[in-house]
């Protein structure tokens, strides 16, 4: 594991609530472009220009929501630091030899303590 790697791990969080708030104001600049859009357009509706004008807006405002779209995924699907850290460690863990063999030792291990453990039980 490098650096960056590491250093990327530990910053997941601070970046993904980074992106949350990057999509909290392009969805507030989407809304508010959308309000003062119809209301330019509401009293001049009649008006051909107007109208021509209006949806041109439209169709800049609806432009944004494809960066809206792409960031909500990237939030959505950006694991958080734990996530990050069991997603790379829990195979090499999962896979080594040595831990493989820890849980003989580990039941030959509890045998023994719960062994002794009912023999002071007998005692008493």
């Amino acid at each position: 594991m490098n650096t960056w790697l590491i250093y990327f791990v530990i910053l997941l969080d601070s970046i993904n609530i980074g992106l949350i708030v990057l999509l909290a104001f392009y969805i507030g600049w989407f809304v508010l472009k959308k309000i003062s859009i119809s209301q330019d357009y509401d009293g001049f509706y009649q008006k051909e220009r107007f109208k021509k004008e209006y949806e041109n807006q439209c169709k800049k405002a609806n432009k944004l929501l494809i960066p809206v779209f792409v960031l909500f995924t990237i939030a959505t699907f950006l694991p958080n630091t734990r996530e990050a850290a069991t997603i790379y460690i829990a195979p090499k863990i999962i896979n080594n030899k040595q831990v493989k063999k820890m849980p003989d030792k580990l039941v030959t291990l509890a045998n023994a303590w719960m062994d002794e453990k009912l023999k002071d039980i007998k005692r008493k």
